[in-house]
């Protein structure tokens, strides 16, 4: 699991990429946990968003050569695809469901 923490007007945009074996382990019930105050400098921020994304071992190389060069940008972009709003595949703009319902 590699993170990606991008400072933002005071808070931070965490990106947490996850790897083959991440997944494994949370199919296996392992869940993947972010500890704030191991985020070194940056555990002081609060948190604006925190994406999830996916690479394979060849992207994940990638991603790590870009970010060491500070290409911030195009590991972004590998990531997340730019942030594509998909409806159909499930994505939406009304903010997390509670699953006691409604008020709950």
């Amino acid at each position: 699991m590699l993170m990606l923490p991008i400072p933002f007007e005071g808070k931070l945009k965490l990106l947490v990429i996850l790897e083959d074996e991440n997944i494994e382990r949370i199919k296996e019930h392992d869940c993947a946990e972010i500890i704030w105050s191991q985020l070194g400098q940056f555990a002081t921020l609060r948190p604006a968003t925190i994406g999830i994304g996916y690479a394979s071992p060849d992207e994940m190389k990638q991603i790590v050569a870009w970010a060491q060069q500070g290409n911030i940008a195009d590991a972004l972009k590998l990531v997340t695809g730019g942030f594509r709003f998909r409806p159909e595949k499930g994505d939406h703009d009304f903010g997390p469901v509670s699953l006691k319902g409604e008020g709950n």
